[in-house]
């Protein structure tokens, strides 16, 4: 059935929304002109709710929004942004209401990322337990990038730099059904001057892997990425202003669609289905709709273990 024209969402927002489904809600957070967060919810991904502003905090850059552990593991929708402070705070949502804020001591550039990946617990007896940790990636104030991670190994050192050298935009992360979190940025300097997309992968017990080129296609701005199962899906604005939309290795450019002026954003509501929302040139919120069957193949699909 293929992608549908873009929606209009309303609203007036800075920077790129941030949206995620979660146990059966589509939540869209977005950074508003007076730097709140306001919030859209829709339990079919067509029909939303009205702008709602969250009652706390304030963001100097656009959210994201990601399910991480809480407490004994449970799965939370939490959403992180970069307080005016500079720092990164992030809240979660707990039955149906969002939170207070935490705050993590960091001086970063543009908006934070954040994704599970995986732990092991040494116990007293000898015996060890795996358990999902809360990866937190950001660019800072020197450009680098810089990693955290919840539990801290070492307290008194909340994020270390990963080395490899300056990006030239702000991280997205996400992680697939193994634990494996993916960094990947638009490079700059010895990591692709032509704007090329970038990636590093975090594995439990080797550390994040070498900067390596994901695609050879140029991108205007930030990147996002989200992981479906085994699946590596990036969006990204093309250097014409088009939607691009990598499917592992394999790309989808969206040359019938309007011309982008701001990062896009991908969520699904399960199986092929795809949600693309990004702010319009008017300052108003987007949507264009993936409207797969069962029998809708999207070019071809690799599963991330290409990258292992």
């Amino acid at each position: 059935m293929g992608w549908t024209e873009w929606i209009d969402l309303g609203g007036e927002i800075q920077g790129a929304p941030a949206a995620w489904t979660f146990a059966g809600t589509t939540y869209l957070v977005a950074r508003g002109m007076d730097d709140r967060l306001w919030q859209r919810t829709s339990t079919d991904g067509r029909s939303f709710s009205g702008w709602e502003p969250h009652a706390n905090g304030w963001t100097s850059a656009a959210p994201v929004l990601a399910v991480l552990p809480h407490g004994h593991d449970v799965p939370m929708l939490h959403v992180v942004v970069r307080g005016r402070d500079g720092a990164v705070w992030l809240k979660r949502l707990q039955d149906g209401v969002w939170q207070a804020f935490d705050r993590l001591e960091a001086g970063i550039v543009g908006e934070p990322a954040a994704g599970t990946g995986s732990a092991t617990d040494r116990l007293a007896d000898g015996t060890s337990i795996a358990r999902p940790s809360l990866e937190v990636v950001v660019q800072g104030d020197d450009g680098c990038m810089y990693h955290h991670s919840m539990p801290s190994p070492n307290p008194q050192q909340l994020f270390w730099q990963v080395g490899g050298g300056r990006l030239g935009s702000p991280p997205t992360v996400c992680n697939d059904e193994s634990g494996r979190v993916y960094a990947i940025w638009r490079g700059l300097d010895g990591h692709g001057e032509d704007g090329r997309v970038w990636l590093r992968i975090l594995r439990e017990g080797h550390g994040w892997s070498a900067p390596e080129p994901l695609a050879e296609d140029s991108v205007v701005g930030a990147v996002r990425a989200r992981c479906f199962g085994a699946h590596l899906e990036v969006v990204a604005r093309s250097e014409d202003d088009t939607l691009l939309h990598w499917h592992g290795a394999d790309l989808e450019e969206h040359a019938d669609s309007m011309f982008l002026t701001a990062t896009p954003t991908l969520d699904s509501r399960g199986g092929e289905h795809r949600h693309v929302f990004v702010r319009g040139a008017g300052g108003q919120v987007l949507q264009r709709i993936l409207e797969a069957h069962d029998g809708y193949q999207p070019a071809r699909q690799p599963r991330t273990d290409r990258f292992r």
